[in-house]
């Protein structure tokens, strides 16, 4: 028999990790529209820099070093 390695499903996992059923659950429980809302005036809009990161994106990362207690490395 051949080899596929294209055909190697290494996402057998089903199982539900604590982290993602909280994360789940963060969709639902935080107004990240109203957030963002509040922040979008104050935030750098990149004129005179490079562009920044979509201010979801750093919300989202900044909570998350947050709850998990993470460091800028870990995040990357």
């Amino acid at each position: 028999m051949l080899f596929k390695p294209y055909s190697l499903d290494l996402n057998r996992i089903k199982r539900t990790t604590h982290k993602q059923v909280f994360l789940r659950q963060m969709q639902h429980v935080i107004f990240w529209a109203a957030l963002v809302g509040q922040i979008a005036p104050i935030c750098s809009k990149g004129r005179n820099s490079r562009l920044p990161f979509a201010l979801e994106t750093m919300l989202g990362v900044y909570f998350m070093q947050r709850w998990f207690s993470l460091s800028g490395l870990m995040l990357e």
